[in-house]
């Protein structure tokens, strides 16, 4: 500790106390009545900077004084009465008592000055002693026994036990408050007894042992680096402080103890914490970052359950591959974030995660995962508004029951496995990468299904109807049907802005009157089949086909540029767009229409099959041209007649004139196959 007082003069009545020397007693170049002394509790020698007691220092200044009214303490030593400070320095001078005063000598001052003036600082330096153990006179560790290398031990000291490792060290008398325990030994220590207090640290280097019982309360924090750590019951280092491990090893399972064990914080770079069957609690309001692995040993009852609780509202980063097979339990609204992985050694069925609170949130991150190879059975709970977060490029499956009322989100590039028949009613946001649906309640039975990037796959035979639940997506909804045909029997909902893909092999099929306008990308059939009518105005791409099997009316109004077929084979199809690079199929009971039948339209196709069916043509002026006269659909490529074509005639050409006859190219094409004039036929009713 060191004291620097600033310049100032000193009256009879009053004396400066410089900040920082009693716990900020009074604020820094203030004034108090001398009734208050100045108590210096002195660790080691003193050594004073500027201020020789019965002497003189180095330095230009000048001033006298008298130190007087200096009292004993019950049990400590004391300055004599009535010695003269000569000199005050006015610079950096260095003088020093003529005797060492014993240790922990407290010392009260009242001066009285007389108008005296500090030409410039100067400053009191405290330094606390450092002792090391040598087991002198016995194993024990008091304040009154010379086991320190001659000396004893006082309050606030830091202690060093080094070399190969001298055995018990016995902690007798009151409780011992250390200012720092240092263990760097390539032997073994055991401390026993009574508690380390205080706000002391404890550090363990080297290749030895420390085992150490009791419930210590020191708060300064453990730190392992080397060797190994043996903690014997609760609270053999303190529920108050952090614990870092570096190397080495954190073994609660020497000893036949199985009490929980709790910090305030978990970091470091390295090294292994073994928890016996011990729950773990990290009780953290700060982030932190632990590389090491927490792991089970059978303990000494063959019981190999280690349980981890994350709490409060920090964040815990585990990056390592942690074995430990116990349930994990994320409390407090903080976040447990996986980027190595835990239950990675295989699971028991106590394996399991379980997140309270709302805002509690476990987070798999980098290359992070669950279980072994990335495939976990345990059970997830998501508790409250709690949040189940997989943001790993790792691809994982998660086959066990997820439940709760909290939310699940997938980010990143990977693709998440859900093959439980999952019951969580919370929100499913899918950001990045795929989920991939095993089970038909692998995203629960109710909460909202939101697209912001990424993909929803359907497994092999699952083909869930999810449409009621797909909102507020900002982007494409993207459905990859995977070989399975799959139904959307809702209405997709209006909130939904980003557009429909359908990716993957086989049919997805819309069966309600939606009020869908956004893009739709295709990849492979999607089917509109409904009884209600349906405007789809977004632009439909892809390498995919259309199909219209409902006895509703589909328009297209899109410039659409998809390149599969487009079949009508129930309803109607109006074409009031695009569909240049899509061949035209017209099947038994479905009517191609371009446009409306109230208006002359035309549109392109890269072929024509008729199959049967009808189409939908409006006239306008007998005299007219395509396009603008006369309805017409056109080919780039062949038109095949294979069926019955009904053509219902529509319009009241002013131009008219019953003694004339019209020719109309209804279908234009580069080439024809298969036309004859009986598989056409007129409807004028």
């Amino acid at each position: 500790m060191f004291l620097h007082l600033p310049s100032q003069s000193m009256s009879e009545n009053s004396l400066m106390t410089p900040r920082g020397l009693l716990g900020d007693l009074v604020p820094s170049n203030q004034f108090f009545p001398i009734k208050y002394a100045l108590q210096l509790s002195l660790r080691d020698t003193p050594n004073l900077y500027g201020l020789n007691k019965g002497g003189s220092c180095n330095g230009g200044g000048a001033g006298s004084g008298t130190a007087r009214g200096a009292r004993r303490v019950p049990g400590k030593s004391d300055l004599s009465t009535g010695n003269s400070v000569s000199q005050i320095a006015r610079g950096a001078g260095r003088g020093g008592f003529p005797a060492k005063p014993r240790k922990r000598t407290v010392f009260q001052f009242a001066f009285v000055m007389a108008a005296v003036l500090l030409a410039s600082p100067f400053t009191i330096g405290v330094q606390a002693a450092t002792v090391t153990w040598d087991a002198g006179v016995n194993t024990t560790w008091d304040t009154t026994t010379a086991n320190w290398n001659g000396a004893t031990y006082t309050d606030g000291d830091d202690v060093q036990f080094l070399g190969a490792g001298l055995g018990n060290v016995n902690l007798t008398g009151a409780n011992l408050s250390p200012g720092s325990v240092l263990v760097d030994s390539s032997g073994t220590y055991y401390f026993l007894g009574i508690r380390l207090t205080g706000s002391g640290s404890l550090t363990k280097n080297g290749t030895g042992v420390l085992n150490i019982l009791d419930g210590h309360t020191f708060t300064g924090g453990t730190t392992v680096n080397a060797g190994t750590l043996g903690l014997g019951n609760a609270g053999s280092i303190s529920s108050s402080g952090s614990l870092t491990v570096n190397g080495g090893l954190v073994s609660a399972a020497i000893y036949g103890s199985y009490d929980n064990l709790t910090v305030t914080a978990l970091s470091g770079t390295g090294g292994l914490i073994d928890a016996g069957r011990r729950t773990f609690t990290i009780n953290q309001s700060t982030n932190t970052s632990y590389a090491g692995v927490i792991q089970n040993t059978n303990g000494v009852d063959g019981n190999s359950q280690t349980a981890v609780i994350k709490s409060n509202t920090g964040t815990l980063t585990l990056a390592g591959l942690n074995t430990y097979t116990g349930a994990t339990t994320i409390n407090g609204g903080g976040t447990l974030q996986v980027e190595g992985a835990i239950f990675s050694g295989g699971t028991q069925a106590a394996s399991n995660i379980t997140l309270n609170n709302d805002g509690s949130t476990m987070l798999v991150a980098g290359t992070g995962y669950l279980g072994p190879s990335a495939s976990f059975g345990g059970a997830i709970t998501m508790n409250n508004a709690s949040v189940f977060d997989y943001s790993s490029t790792t691809d994982q499956t998660l086959s066990g029951i997820i439940s709760g009322t909290g939310a699940l989100a997938k980010n990143a590039t990977s693709t998440l496995t859900l093959s439980g028949a999952n019951t969580y009613t919370g929100a499913t946001t899918i950001s990045g990468g795929t989920i991939q649906i095993g089970h038909a309640d692998a995203l629960g039975t109710t909460g909202n299904i939101t697209f912001s990037g990424g993909e929803l796959t359907y497994g092999t035979g699952i083909t869930q109807d999810l449409s009621s639940r797909i909102k507020n997506s900002g982007s494409a909804i993207l459905i990859n049907t995977n070989g399975n045909n799959v139904t959307f029997a809702s209405a997709l909902d209006s909130s939904n802005s980003g557009g429909l893909t359908k990716n993957g092999s086989n049919t997805l099929t819309l069966s309600a009157g939606n009020t869908y306008t956004g893009a739709i990308s295709n990849s492979g059939t999607f089917n509109y089949n409904s009884s209600a009518n349906q405007t789809l105005s977004g632009v439909i791409s892809g390498t995919g086909a259309l199909t219209q099997s409902g006895s509703d009316t589909l328009t297209l109004s899109g410039t659409n540029t998809y390149s599969g077929a487009t079949t009508v084979s129930g309803g109607t199809l109006i074409v009031s767009g695009n569909i240049a690079n899509s061949g035209l199929v017209i099947d038994a009971g479905g009517i191609i229409s371009p446009g409306t039948t109230a208006a002359v339209d035309s549109f392109g196709t890269s072929s024509i099959t008729i199959n049967g069916g009808g189409y939908n043509w409006t006239l306008n002026t007998a005299n007219g041209t395509a396009g603008s006269g006369y309805d017409q659909i056109t080919s780039a490529g062949a038109l095949t007649s294979s069926g019955a074509l009904t053509v219902y005639a529509y319009g009241t050409p002013g131009d008219w004139d019953g003694s004339a006859s019209y020719d109309w190219d209804i279908f234009d094409a580069n080439t024809l196959s298969g036309f004859s004039a009986g598989n056409f036929s007129v409807d004028l009713t």
